[in-house]
């Protein structure tokens, strides 16, 4: 059975360990301190040796790995710090509307589609009714739409175009 004590000695990385010994030789413990630790301890008495050398083994170990995640702990802040430094900014092109079909001024059935051409694609683009789908330059308005007056208004990023259709009933 062995008991330890140890303190650490200022200056360093250096401890000092004594340790007492019961039914265990000294040569055979003082040959397991050199083989773990790398260096010789001093026999005080037959009961007592005192070993100072370097901290190895498991306290060593867990330094080298404290030292290893704080490394890249660093590492990983100054690398997410740097951003992209590329402040280009998407010059967007002005859409203007060019014509509906059937043209403002028509009569259109209950479950009409209106059909609307722009000069560049109009991005978001929200009408007063029907449904809308898109395809590039083109945005159709599908029906059903309320029988009688209909001033359909269109709204995208860069303006506004109101078209008034006089809509049938349902056949």
């Amino acid at each position: 059975m062995v008991i330890f004590k140890s303190e650490k000695l200022e200056g360093g990385d250096m401890s000092k360990t004594e340790l007492l010994i019961a039914q265990k030789t000294p040569l055979a413990l003082e040959r397991h301190l050199e083989n773990r630790f790398g260096s010789k301890p001093r026999v005080l008495t037959q009961d007592r040796i005192l070993w100072i050398g370097r901290q190895t083994g498991t306290t060593e170990l867990f330094r080298t790995l404290a030292l290893l995640l704080i490394s890249l702990l660093a590492v990983s802040i100054l690398a997410g710090c740097g951003g992209d430094d590329d402040d280009d900014e998407v010059e967007t092109i002005p859409v203007v509307f060019v014509r509906a079909n059937p043209p403002s001024g028509s009569e259109i059935g209950f479950y009409a589609s209106i059909t609307l051409t722009f000069d560049n694609p109009p991005g978001d683009i929200e009408v007063s009714q029907g449904k809308v789908r898109r395809s590039r330059k083109t945005v159709t308005v599908n029906g059903p739409f309320v029988p009688g007056l209909l001033n359909l208004t269109v709204t995208w990023a860069d303006g506004t175009q109101t078209l008034t259709y006089t809509v049938a009933g349902p056949d």
